[in-house]
């Protein structure tokens, strides 16, 4: 590896310095309001043709096209696991891969993760999309399941260990060095401390755009996301799944009276929405509870990461609306059908 590369990605840091960090402002009531972080020489701790920052469902899956593809690939979790809103955060309903009309829309590795997630035997295919199924039994049923949050974290970490993905967990991503218009080299802290990681292409699977706005491309936020928590609770000998949260909606206007808005870009914003969705999860237990007196009651798994819907995203050129169902474009990489409505297809 370069050994002058550490020396280039310090100058290359320089100037970057305009742009604020958190490390520079503190809270309003404190008597230092910055403070200035010391420049560094960072090791570079690898160079790769693909990085990926975030391993979420997403996230995984390019990993995983990359590296099945040839290119030498790391995958950046900040988490001890993979699979994101899907596993850690206990959104365990695998959404359709079908139109809701008996046509499979989605197949690939989209369809393979759905099939890795149920493996294990904890969910079954519904009948009209087993091997075999006929059209009329794809009618009744749509093509989903729901699947085990910790079958899913062990299939995803193998399918991308066997692809040879490099995994990062517990790493952090911090920021970019950017040579000209493109990124050089990407910023992270995990254990061995503060790091730089080589790459030609970056896949920003953060959810947040993290990597977009570090960028300092244009990106566009939203205060409207909810509480809500996913959890799977024990009553007797049995485990139920107990989904709630309370209704999102991206217009700031349309929020119902009383229910705060949260931010997934601001920490402490993160922190109170956290806590809001936990409270919501001792009240249902609290409700299940009373409705069920002398039973043995309990939480088996929650969730533990901010349930988020929609944070940060990159500012699009084009955004898909439903007039544009079965509109095709030119630049088209792939397809989807909408769990919401039977039907409509989107290119």
């Amino acid at each position: 590896m370069d050994g002058s590369l550490p020396c280039k990605l310090s100058q290359a840091l320089s100037p970057c310095r305009e742009r604020k960090h958190a490390s520079q402002f503190t809270r309003k009531d404190t008597m230092e309001q910055h403070i200035k972080e010391s420049e560094r020489f960072l090791p570079v701790d690898g160079a790769y043709d693909v990085a990926v920052v975030g391993g979420g469902i997403a996230g995984a899956a390019a990993a995983i096209a990359a590296a099945r593809n040839g290119a030498k690939t790391c995958l950046i979790e900040k988490a001890g696991a993979l699979g994101g809103l899907a596993t850690i955060g206990n959104v365990v309903h695998y959404l359709p891969l079908c139109d809701g009309k008996g046509n499979q829309v989605i197949a690939g590795l989209g369809e393979e993760l759905l099939l890795a997630s149920i493996r294990d035997g904890y969910a079954q295919l519904p009948a009209g999309w087993r091997q075999g199924g006929n059209e009329q039994e794809r009618l009744k049923a749509r093509y989903e399941v729901k699947f085990s949050p910790a079958s899913m974290m062990l299939e995803l970490e193998e399918l991308t260990v066997k692809a040879g993905v490099e995994l990062l967990y517990d790493t952090v991503f911090c920021d970019v060095v950017k040579q000209g218009s493109r990124i050089h080299a990407l910023l992270v802290e995990n254990k061995s401390g503060r790091l730089a990681l080589v790459c030609k292409t970056v896949v920003d699977a953060s959810g947040d755009a993290d990597v977009c706005a570090r960028a300092g491309e244009e990106t566009e936020s939203f205060r409207t996301n909810v509480a809500g928590g996913w959890f799977h609770y024990v009553k007797g000998k049995e485990v139920f799944l107990q989904p709630q949260t309370r209704h999102f909606t991206a217009d700031p206007s349309q929020l119902t009276q009383g229910i705060r808005g949260y931010s997934g870009t601001d920490g402490r914003d993160v922190t109170a929405q956290i806590l809001e969705s936990r409270q919501m999860i001792r009240d249902r237990l609290a409700e299940l509870r009373q409705k069920s007196p002398g039973t043995v009651l309990y939480p088996l798994f929650i969730p533990t990461i901010a349930t988020f819907r929609m944070t940060r995203r990159l500012k699009a050129a084009v955004e898909l609306r439903m007039e544009d169902e079965r509109k095709f474009f030119d630049d088209v990489i792939g397809m989807t059908g909408s769990w919401r409505t039977k039907g409509p297809i989107f290119y």
